[in-house]
């Protein structure tokens, strides 16, 4: 219910757009603005679409409580007038932009990216990045939050108040990579995902990027090092795997073996790598095949794999053993493929293009649509005179300039009955003319051909690009929504969370009221006692006992620690001891024995070492301190400020529920 509460900023949803639906009846007014069935339906099932009792009258009665209380949040923010703040206008015309170019990169695919995709391929770039999770299907008002934090750690890093790598360490949700640094190791094209390959190949050495989303959530990289790429590779493995709670001899033991294997391999030439693989790997995935890893480019495998296995030179190539978060490897390489020319890896680029997501339409389809749409008519007369006119010198030099006179008014070519004239040509051959693709082309109809179809081209990207709202009703829905999000995130952020956050006298009261919310789990204090095998586990055990039992009738005895010390000074191995008071969850030792006072079992370790634990007191449920707790209580502060908010809301604009229409949905 909390979850929904707070996303509801960010439904998707119509919000207040009108005309997007049919007016038929009203379900409930804020303030005598009607709010219609159909649109209450919609953002309904869009939010509910799992929910096995949809239109049940529990469920429908809910979500009309969270609709309702966005409505009110919405009415509040048009009569402050938040929409007229220059700030909100300029984050929504950024967003309008990136949304505009999204709707129309979806629908194309073009050399130009089959080459940058080429391009990316001669290169492999060290990368470190930062993430904050928000998956694709987030809600509008979740994507705001993280976007104003990810704002705030990327201008931490830019003023220099920490370094990327501690930022990432602690600010970043990749877990895989957060304890170094945010530290992927080298990527080159088609090695992730395309959102991320394109800002990173953007990125120089010891940049910075932009903030940017993937269907992960926010990301911000640097780059840390480039280097020309080596192509794939097919490699081998031997790996002998390292038990999580391995000790000092068992973890030498391991070590020693593989360095077994590997002079064993090295006095045969390599010629037996194969056997060994797969008589002794214990990666039971590869070792049937003898070890194979199969072609693999940089970033395939873990980073440590993939700098042994790219740096071994010739076939046959063998490495030492080394050792990875799996455990200790030898490599082989068994063959190596550079990186083609443009020419060579065409279709292949070609193929992985259309499985990319940089391939969403072709262009020149997309294009061809736009004309039908817009009905594009050319004007050859138009386009041959100017062609005819042209300074053939400064033309095919890219130094070409619109000429000033006022002669080159005939149109040539019409978009939806507006004329596009010789003269707005003249001044788009200027601003474009450098283009590669332009410059290499010396014939000079050839030139004017293309230039004139980009031009037609980028006319029609720009008229689609001011015609989204009209053509594409989710393209509206999107800005509504997201107009809708900017401005309740920031009057929510003014009413509920800074107050909360800032509101010291507010939030200690709130807690002395509700401290009994906020209670530490049944504990366990105590000693978890470690000795050096059984028998002296069970002398010590008979000790304490006896200790116990003294400390119960009220008698002195020593403190545990030089109990402990006396005790070690007699015995042949040495004993210690770690106290603590545990909640279930934190030790897996304390987890695993009964909880009563006194001795608890025994529990023998793979090496030989027996502990148990000393339970010197049950400790019952209490409050906790603020300090430990400030975090939850600071959320539930929160929820009693939107409750007090809503309900001074509804005084304010009185909200009518239209009871049978209401009815009509759930019977």
């Amino acid at each position: 219910m909390q979850f929904q509460r707070f996303c509801l900023i960010f439904l998707l949803i119509i919000g207040t757009t009108l005309g997007s639906f049919a007016q038929k009846d009203v379900l409930f007014t804020v303030d005598g603005d009607k709010v219609y069935t159909d649109e209450f339906k919609y953002v309904y099932e869009k939010n509910n679409r799992n929910d096995g009792n949809l239109y049940s009258e529990a469920s429908v009665l809910e979500y009309l409580d969270l609709y309702v209380n966005f409505k009110l949040k919405v009415k509040e923010a048009d009569v402050l007038k938040l929409d007229n703040n220059p700030a909100f206008q300029s984050e929504l015309k950024r967003y309008r932009k990136q949304l505009a170019d999204s709707y129309l990169n979806e629908r194309e695919i073009t050399d130009d990216l089959l080459k940058e995709a080429y391009n990316n391929t001669k290169e492999e770039r060290k990368i470190a990045h930062l993430l904050m999770l928000c998956g694709p299907e987030a809600p509008p008002a979740d994507t705001l939050r993280i976007f104003e934090e990810m704002k705030i750690i990327r201008e931490e890093i830019r003023s220099g108040g920490k370094t990327f790598e501690k930022a990432a360490q602690v600010y970043s949700e990749d877990k895989a990579t957060k304890p170094n640094g945010g530290d992927l190791g080298y990527i080159t094209a088609f090695s992730t995902i395309y959102d991320f390959e394109n800002i990173a190949f953007q990125t120089p050495i010891g940049g910075l990027s932009p903030i940017f989303r993937t269907r992960y959530g926010y990301h911000l990289l640097t780059t840390t090092d480039i280097r020309e790429a080596k192509g794939k590779i097919e490699a081998a493995h031997i790996l002998l795997k390292v038990p999580k709670f391995a000790n000092d001899k068992q973890k030498a033991e391991i070590k020693q073996k593989i360095q077994g294997f590997y002079d064993d391999i090295d006095k045969e030439k390599g010629e037996n790598f194969e056997m060994y693989a797969k008589r002794y790997s214990e990666d039971k995935s590869t070792a049937p095949a003898g070890g194979s890893l199969g072609w693999f480019g940089v970033g395939t495998w873990v980073r440590e794999l993939d700098d042994v296995a790219f740096g071994l030179e010739n076939i046959g190539d063998y490495s030492m053993p080394f050792e990875t978060e799996y455990g200790w490897h030898i490599v082989k390489l068994l063959n190596k493929r550079p990186i083609g020319t443009y020419s060579d890896m065409k279709e292949e680029l070609i193929r992985k293009v259309k499985k990319d997501s940089r391939s969403k339409a072709s262009r020149q389809k997309f294009i061809d649509r736009l004309k039908k749409d817009f009905e594009y008519n050319p004007n050859e007369e138009g386009y041959k005179s100017f062609v005819d006119r042209l300074d053939v010198q400064s033309f095919l030099s890219s130094r070409y300039t619109a000429p000033t006179s006022d002669d080159l008014k005939l149109p040539v070519f019409k978009i939806s009955g507006a004329e596009y004239t010789q003269y707005d040509f003249a001044k788009y051959i200027e601003k474009n003319q450098r283009k590669k693709k332009i410059t290499r082309v010396k014939d000079i109809y050839k030139r004017a051909d293309i230039l004139y179809k980009d031009f037609v081209a980028s006319s029609l990207v720009e008229l689609e690009r001011n015609s989204l709202e009209s053509k594409y009703p989710d393209f509206k829905r999107l800005m509504q929504e997201y107009r809708d999000g900017i401005l309740l995130f920031d009057l929510t952020k003014d009413k509920v969370w800074d107050k909360a956050a800032n509101d010291t006298v507010g939030l200690e009261a709130f807690y002395e009221q509700n401290k009994t919310n906020y209670l530490y789990d049944t504990r366990l204090r105590g000693k978890i006692i470690t000795c050096p095998d059984e028998a002296t586990a069970r002398a010590l055990s008979t000790l304490l006992v006896k200790r116990e039992k003294k400390i119960k009738k009220g008698k002195n005895v020593k403190p545990f620690a030089s109990f402990l010390a006396a005790y070690n000074e007699k015995a042949s191995g040495q004993s210690s001891f770690k106290k603590g008071t545990y909640e279930k969850g934190d030790n897996d030792i304390v987890d695993s024995i009964k909880w009563e006072a006194g001795i608890s079992r025994t529990i023998k370790k793979e090496d030989g070492r027996v502990i148990f634990v000393l339970v010197e007191e049950i400790v019952e449920p209490t409050p906790k301190p603020l300090s430990e707790t400030k975090g939850y209580v600071i959320s539930d502060y929160q929820t009693q400020l939107e409750k007090d908010w809503i309900a001074e809301l509804k005084q304010k604009y009185p909200v009518v529920i239209k009871e049978k229409t209401l009815r009509s949905l759930y019977n």
